[in-house]
C-alpha cells in the first residue's frame, strides 16, 4: 500500500509542477471578435465611400458652372456623390453599432473557471474531491 501511496504522491506531485492551465471563454467571445472584425470592415467602407464622394464633390467643383452638353455628366457625378455619402454614412453607423457591440461581448464573457479534481494519499486510504469557483 505505502507503493502505491508513493507513486499516487508522485503523480499528483508531477501535475502540480505542471503549467496551469488557462481559463476558457465561452462562444461569445468569439462573437464579440467576429462582430470587431465585421464593424472594422463596415468602418473601413464608409471611408473609402466618404472618399469617392469629396473626389466626385471636387470634380463637380473644378468645372464650375457646366455648359448644355456638360450638365448630364455633371449630373451623373452629382448623383454618385450623393449615392457615396449615403453609404458612407450607412457604413460608419453599422460599423460603429458592430464595433460597440463586439466590444460589450469580449468584455461581459469572463472566462470560465476550471473544475480541479484532487486526490491526497492518506496512511490509512485515501481522500478524494472537487474545487470549483464561480
Amino acid at each position: 500500500m505505502r507503493r502505491f501511496s508513493l507513486v499516487l504522491s508522485l503523480l499528483l506531485a508531477t501535475q502540480a509542477v505542471a503549467a496551469p492551465t488557462a481559463p476558457q471563454r465561452s462562444w461569445l467571445s468569439g462573437v464579440g471578435v467576429g462582430l470587431l472584425g465585421v464593424g472594422l470592415g463596415l468602418a473601413g467602407f464608409g471611408l473609402s465611400q466618404q472618399l469617392i464622394a469629396s473626389d466626385a464633390r471636387a470634380i463637380i467643383g473644378a468645372y464650375g458652372i457646366p455648359s448644355a452638353s456638360e450638365a448630364p455628366a455633371v449630373s451623373l457625378m452629382e448623383k454618385r456623390a450623393s449615392t457615396a455619402n449615403s453609404l458612407a454614412l450607412g457604413g460608419f453607423i453599422s460599423g460603429a453599432i458592430l464595433l460597440a457591440g463586439g466590444i460589450v461581448l469580449l468584455v461581459l464573457d469572463k472566462p470560465a473557471a476550471p473544475v480541479t479534481a484532487w486526490v491526497l494519499p492518506l496512511t490509512n486510504g485515501a481522500a478524494a474531491g472537487l474545487s470549483a469557483t464561480w
